[in-house]
């Protein structure tokens, strides 16, 4: 299931005025781009083509401020609340916490998503509405299925089989008229799907790029969107022209270096934003490079490594497994028949001789590890700073610095989930029904 992602939201105006104030329609008679050619071309073109690209990303870092695709946050507290369901008794029900664990809006609800831009969508019998932070219900449970609301105002909904959008006053913007639809993004498009296939409107409920995808996907940072057609992974603009044409056997956004991850005839390589392959697909397995400039490969040996984008290993193919930088650290497999995990630095040092069973990635600089029935969190130091009690399994945390915790009482009775600080203090502790709700409303897989 998708959450549909947050921006910033409007006033409530009449439907009209929002239109209004909406961004304005895209042309589909811009200049189209090149289109980039399949075929490889000689070591000295792809050289100048990543000099290029390595120069413009520096002259666009420097005008923003920041990197080509800021990191996308994941918080457990939006709005400063986090859905969640409680019990009392024999009685359960979804509401809102805030950061000190008291109950802001009561759990009257059969399902709640996190709030975006000051509403959330609840469930009430049966049916969806939304509630602004007071609890008040702003926007009627009239629709069968409800997102969040977007930068621009507007939300989808689904009534019957049908999706739509709604403003933030309640009024149908965009009638339902699409199987499926996605929360507007970047280039204020949004991904629909109408017969089978894919386009994008604009916030006018207007077709920016008609459907004639098999699949595809939201726009990036960058303005560009994978999608699949003639059998094959490419990438279009915001006019729907390729930039990449459909070649590849699936395709990945670009990171920050302007390289792209790609997989071919069941190998994996990296292009540049011409299409060009600057490392040819040799591997049997690898991951998109990190924001330190690594990736993690796995070659045909089946031993796990780290290159730089021009294909050089900076830390040797020498783990039985690894997984990708995070926050300046990287979980490798040091033994496989033991399962046993540690964590290195940029240099392919080992940060600490202690052995793990489970080292995830250190979202918000911590790091959440297992040995034994032992969960704990280790910063990027490899320092172990937050150990947990016994019957207490651990999940990672979040961006905003919190983290959910599940207690497993031993007498039987039932277990909580407790919401921790990067301190390791508790700030409250609230009764799950099921894990699936637990997960669905702590969002831990978020």
């Amino acid at each position: 299931m998708h959450c549909p992602n947050c921006n910033h939201p409007l006033e409530e105006h009449d439907a009209q005025d929002i239109i209004d104030a909406l961004e304005p329609e895209v042309k589909q008679d811009a200049p189209c781009k090149k289109k980039p050619k399949k075929k490889m071309y000689k070591p000295s073109w792809i050289l100048i083509g990543m000099l290029a690209a390595l120069l413009c990303a520096g002259i666009i870092f420097v005008l923003a401020n920041g990197s080509l695709h800021p990191k996308a946050r994941n918080n457990l507290f939006e709005n400063g609340l986090l859905p969640v369901y409680v019990t009392e008794g024999d009685v359960g029900g979804w509401g809102y916490v805030n950061k000190d664990g008291t109950l802001m809006i009561a759990a009257d609800y059969e399902q709640a998503l996190p709030f975006s831009h000051g509403l959330g969508a609840v469930c009430k019998d049966g049916k969806w509405g939304y509630v602004n932070k007071s609890g008040k219900m702003v926007i009627d449970p009239t629709f069968d299925e409800a997102g969040s609301f977007s930068r621009n105002g507007l939300a989808p909904v689904r009534k019957g089989t049908l999706w739509g959008y709604v403003a933030k006053n309640g009024m149908m913007v965009v009638n339902p008229q699409f199987e499926s639809a996605l929360p507007f993004g970047k280039e204020s498009l949004a991904l629909v799907c109408r017969d089978g296939l894919y386009g994008y409107i604009n916030s006018r409920g207007t077709y920016a790029i008609e459907p004639r995808f098999e699949a595809a996907g939201s726009f990036d940072a960058m303005g560009y969107a994978i999608v699949y057609a003639h059998g094959g992974w490419g990438m279009i603009d915001k006019q729907g022209e390729f930039v990449i044409t459909p070649q590849f056997d699936a395709l990945f956004d670009f990171s920050s270096n302007g390289v792209a991850l790609v997989r071919k005839d069941g190998k994996f390589g990296y292009i540049n934003r011409d299409g060009l392959y600057v490392i040819e697909p040799t591997y049997v397995y690898a991951e998109a490079f990190a924001e330190n400039g690594l990736a993690m490969v796995v070659n045909t040996d089946g031993l796990a490594g780290y290159i730089n984008k021009h294909g050089v290993y900076k830390i040797a193919p020498d783990f039985c497994d690894a997984r990708s930088f995070v926050g300046g650290v990287a979980a490798v497999c040091t033994n496989a028949e033991a399962n046993t995990w540690q964590y290195i630095n940029r240099k392919g040092e080992l940060l600490t001789d202690k052995n793990y069973t489970l080292a995830d990635s250190a979202e918000a600089g911590l790091s959440l590890v297992q040995y034994g029935n032992v969960y704990a969190y280790v910063n990027k130091k490899g320092e172990e700073v937050i150990t947990l009690g016994e019957n207490v399994i651990g999940r990672r945390f979040h961006t905003d610095g919190y983290a959910v915790v599940v207690n497993y009482p031993t007498d039987g009775s039932d277990y909580t989930f407790s919401i921790l600080n990067k301190k390791g203090e508790v700030i409250c502790t609230v009764n799950a029904v099921s894990l699936s709700a637990l997960y669905h409303g702590a969002e831990i897989y978020k």
